[in-house]
């Protein structure tokens, strides 16, 4: 007697604000939007959501995660995802402004 078969997983959870279905460009060109209309945190999780999917961290992704959690004032996390990109390839100044302006305003 053979064993019943395993129903396969449920899918995951959509991605917020964001159709999973979606080409990678056009994912990254939403993050791009919500971090220009001032929308840090949704800017971050679509950029965290983007780098979860991917099979290799990709660099340019880690810089602009980095860039939106700075924004949003979640600076641990920020140095996080810079250290992500500092590991994919050296940092230089001109990446970190977003940063160090992010400290800056942490430290009133």
């Amino acid at each position: 007697m053979s064993p019943e078969p395993v129903p396969p997983p449920p899918p995951p959870p959509p991605c917020p604000g964001c159709d999973c279905g979606e080409p990678f460009a056009e994912r990254l060109e939403k993050g791009d939007e919500a971090f220009r209309a001032g929308d840090y945190g949704m800017a971050a999780e679509l950029f965290r959501s983007m780098l979860a999917g991917l099979a290799r961290p990709d660099r340019g992704l880690c810089l602009r995660l980095g860039d939106a959690l700075a924004r949003a004032g979640r600076i641990p996390e920020a140095l996080g995802a810079f250290r992500g990109a500092a590991r994919l390839g050296a940092l230089r100044p001109e990446e970190l402004g977003e940063l160090a302006g992010g400290l800056a305003r942490a430290l009133g």
